[in-house]
């Protein structure tokens, strides 16, 4: 079994998909503990995979496994999307939120006056 991160999936997709076609175990997980399985796609006698449709898609990762039926690059797609990291919050609203639990707990921030006084009692040891 290939177990990869999904940095590293993401710049040898094409070695990874080959290897999965070969019949090898390829797990891919994310950041937040998601994983997918790659797994070939089995073809009938007529040239149709499963989901019955065969009509060939641009797609940037042809030059690495040929063409994707359009159900393929579907099935791609959504495991791919599961991997998808949350869109982060901005700097400020997470602030605000961390100030919200701080104050939820009585914490009271040092003013700057204190702040001031402490980092002068610190140089004022650096020459001593």
């Amino acid at each position: 079994m290939i177990k990869v991160q999904l940095k590293e999936a993401e710049t040898d997709l094409g070695r990874l998909l080959e290897e999965a076609t070969a019949g090898e175990d390829v797990v891919i997980e994310g950041a937040q503990g998601a994983t997918v399985r790659l797994v070939p796609v089995l073809e009938s006698q007529n040239g149709e995979d499963e989901q019955g449709s065969h009509q060939p898609i641009g797609n940037a990762l042809d030059r690495y496994i040929g063409t994707w039926s359009a159900e393929q690059e579907a099935e791609i797609r959504e495991a791919v999307a599961s991997l998808r990291l949350e869109p982060r919050k901005p700097y400020r609203e997470v602030l605000a939120e961390i100030r919200l639990r701080q104050s939820a707990r009585g914490h009271q921030p040092r003013t700057r006056e204190e702040i001031d006084a402490s980092l002068q009692s610190e140089r004022e040891s650096w020459g001593q």
